[in-house]
């Protein structure tokens, strides 16, 4: 039965309707059906089929690897199971090195369809940390700097059509008893990991309760360092990043977290990835690019207020921000830098001349869209080496502030404000900042949210902004364990000498 946010719960869609079995058969009759005339010589072979009765609501707790991406109000999911291909990068060459990889995947990524299968081809995941040299040590360690990344089962759900692809590595298919295995063993993993998820009633009440001093002294006083560098003429603006740690009685639990997070942030890319020891999860708002048709799109966010249950009060906050000369100007600044990142690899570029506001449950931000056509041979990966890091998530100049966060950033940025997102294989594809994330590490999970700092910008402000965006992470984990947490921005865990 739907609940009271209109989700069918995974556990009543997957045995009502969902016959494993049938998918296997017909698993095993397509996948010898491809090969009468021979084995194909390619570096990846992936096969899809069409999977009307699987209605998949939210991540079923697995074990790594897995990867789950969702928009909840395109009616969107992609669930991954296993890893049949990989490639990983990092340093000043990382894009080229993806770039590189991806072009010889492609050209030689056999991908066969099931008559009637719906939706495009598989394409390829990736995730990029935030600075090119970041060594991925405290909560980030055993992910890598940047990566591309096909899973072995892909389930693909967009308004009320599912698919499955199976993929495995080319010179898999000379043990074709052992692929077709390995894959019926996926489907068995993923059928058991929903048989056991617990109803919504059944969720644990425990308050995880994050415990903070009124002020954060260490963070307050790098801002004031941020401000006084602006002032001095050395950079416009600077983002400055903060990391909280809360400590629960019990382990969290990726699938609750996303499960709340799909009813408080419907319009946010829900993303949950499992790689390693630890689990990130986040509800991020901020595209970075989308790309359909040659046709690219981008966020520019920047900019921020608290929202109000009160319409009046929210209103004048709404006024407040698209009327405040501070938040205007950061804004500016996002606007240009995306403007003039895509203006060499865009036939036309357009944009509005004033703000609007998208507004998040506690939350608001200016915010103006921008749109262009790509010249020929140029690819996302080619528009988001210019685009990242934005003015919003470093600053501007963006060279001279990735070098002041250098200098004077004290923490292990990793994933977070860096790349994650698809590539198709038609070139098209979408990429997302990412924001608002959590690294679950069992009892204990690491946060991350900050904060733009400009010339007029005030200490006590921007500490209680990043307590707002904060507060989008620790609303879907307070019902996921019990207390208590500790703040982690005072402590030297996890710091390191480097890149942000």
């Amino acid at each position: 039965m739907p609940n009271q946010q209109g989700f069918l719960h995974p556990d009543t869609a997957m045995h009502n309707t969902f016959d494993a079995s049938r998918i296997q058969q017909q698993l095993h009759a397509q996948f010898r059906k491809q090969f009468t005339a021979g084995i194909p010589a390619c570096s990846l072979f992936s096969l899809t089929l069409e999977c009307p009765g699987l209605h998949l609501r939210g991540l079923p707790p697995l074990p790594a690897p897995y990867l789950y991406w969702a928009r909840p109000d395109r009616d969107l999911q992609q669930l991954g199971l296993g890893e049949a291909w990989r490639t990983t990068a990092s340093g000043t060459q990382r894009f080229d090195t993806l770039s590189k990889a991806l072009r010889q995947l492609e050209r030689n990524w056999q991908r066969e369809h099931q008559p009637g299968s719906p939706g495009p081809s598989p394409g390829v995941f990736c995730a990029l940390a935030f600075a090119s040299d970041d060594p991925m040590t405290a909560c980030w360690e055993g992910l890598p700097n940047s990566i591309l990344f096909v899973p072995r089962l892909l389930l693909r759900s967009e308004a009320g059509q599912t698919s499955l692809t199976f993929s495995c590595a080319g010179n898999e298919l000379q043990q074709a008893e052992a692929v077709l295995s390995n894959w019926s063993g996926l489907i068995k993993q993923l059928c058991q990991a929903i048989s056991i998820s617990k109803k919504p009633h059944e969720e644990d009440s425990q308050q995880a309760v994050r415990v903070t001093p009124q002020t954060d002294t260490c963070w307050t006083e790098s801002v004031q360092r941020a401000i006084a560098s602006i002032k001095s003429g050395q950079l416009d603006k600077v983002v400055t990043a903060r990391r909280v740690r809360l400590e629960a009685s019990g382990s969290f639990q990726a699938a609750k977290i996303l499960s709340r997070l799909a009813r408080l942030y419907p319009s946010c890319l829900l993303l949950a990835i499992k790689l390693g020891g630890n689990t990130v999860v986040s509800a991020t708002p901020e595209r970075l690019a989308t790309l359909r048709n040659r046709s690219i799109r981008c966020d520019a966010l920047g900019g921020t207020a608290g929202r109000s249950q009160d319409p009046g009060r929210d209103r004048k906050l709404a006024l407040r921000l698209l009327n405040s000369r501070k938040a205007r100007h950061e804004h500016a600044l996002v606007v240009q830098s995306i403007q003039s990142a895509l203006e060499p690899l865009c036939h036309e570029l357009a944009l509005p001349d004033t703000p609007a506001l998208v507004k998040l449950r506690n939350l608001q931000h200016l915010w103006t869209g921008i749109k262009g056509t790509l010249r020929t041979g140029v690819s996302l990966l080619d528009a988001a080496r210019r685009l990242h890091p934005t003015p919003a998530v470093a600053g501007t100049p963006t060279d001279t502030a990735c070098q002041w966060l250098q200098d004077h950033e004290n923490l292990a940025r990793g994933w977070y404000s860096g790349i994650v997102g698809w590539l198709q294989a038609n070139g098209d594809g979408e990429l997302s900042v990412l924001l608002r994330c959590a690294v679950l590490q069992g009892r204990s999970a690491e946060l991350f949210a900050g904060a733009g700092i400009v010339a007029d910008s005030d200490p006590q402000a921007e500490l209680q902004e990043t307590e707002i965006k904060l507060r989008a992470m620790l609303e879907a984990m307070q019902e996921t364990a019990g207390p208590t947490a500790t703040p982690l921005t005072n402590s030297k865990a996890g710091q390191r000498v480097g890149h942000s």
